[in-house]
């Protein structure tokens, strides 16, 4: 069996064809990673770090809950009042299980919530405030040594961080390897020996594997030109990983 994170020549040309298509359709559509930013609104974080206990086990529930419901969800879960709250699990448990329903799991995500509510390493409740990104310093540590700390901080994987830091404008230079981007991948023959999701647990459960896969597709981006996104001189993951999310139905049929 092939070794994961180490593309053949084949795997190589394949992904290439996939990045250009990528490159065409992240132009015509106007899609870009959000911007770089060394300042983060503390509520922007905490509800970017709901968001990815929320989509634990599908994305779905959360794309299509109507916006209402949106604008609730984020209302009743503003950090603040979470702190407020004398018994925020069973506050949280009757929000998430209410229809629609944000998550498809809303026991383990209103404890994983909790959990995080304390965290002192992303939680100062004394303060009310979110100490996430305290001590990280973007110009001296690189992407991987920002995502493994934050990964020690939140408990998170890799992916969930990566997409985290993707949403926050702190890193472009990683990519947040879920069903939509290893199905792609798998779709266009990059690891057509593997299944989609039987690939994705893989990648997502062993850090070293992960940052070699990322590794092997930031090497091929780097004939591709910068989107000028960032100050990366060639495309960034980061683009790479928004374009497919954004564009999957349609990368999936011109795979065929």
């Amino acid at each position: 069996m092939k070794i994961i994170g180490v593309l053949t020549e084949e795997e190589q040309k394949r992904l290439k064809n996939l990045a250009e298509q990528v490159c065409k359709l992240g132009r015509q559509k106007g899609i870009f990673p959000e911007p770089l930013s060394y300042q983060v609104d503390d509520e922007k974080i905490w509800q970017e770090l709901i968001g990815r206990i929320l989509v634990r086990g599908g994305a779905r529930p959360l794309e299509r809950l109507p916006s209402d419901r949106k604008r609730e969800l984020q209302e009743q879960t503003r950090l603040s009042k979470l702190l407020d709250e004398p018994d925020p699990y069973s506050f949280l448990e009757n929000l998430l299980a209410k229809c629609p329903r944000p998550t498809r799991f809303p026991k383990k995500a209103a404890k994983a919530i909790v959990e995080l509510l304390n965290n002192d390493k992303v939680v100062n409740r004394n303060e009310c405030r979110i100490v996430l990104l305290d001590g990280i310093d973007k110009q001296r540590q690189s992407p991987q040594e920002i995502r493994r700390l934050l990964m020690q901080r939140t408990g998170f994987g890799p992916k969930s961080v990566s997409d985290l830091m993707i949403v926050l404008g702190i890193s472009h230079d990683v990519i947040a390897f879920d069903t939509r981007i290893v199905n792609t991948l798998v779709k266009w023959g990059v690891f057509s020996d593997w299944e989609g999701n039987r690939l994705k647990s893989i990648v997502q459960g062993r850090e070293p594997i992960y940052t070699a896969l990322e590794a092997e597709i930031r090497k091929v981006l780097a004939e591709f030109p910068s989107m000028n996104c960032c100050d990366i001189k060639h495309m960034c993951l980061a683009f790479f990983d928004r374009v497919i999310f954004r564009c999957y139905e349609e990368l999936k049929h011109m795979a065929n």
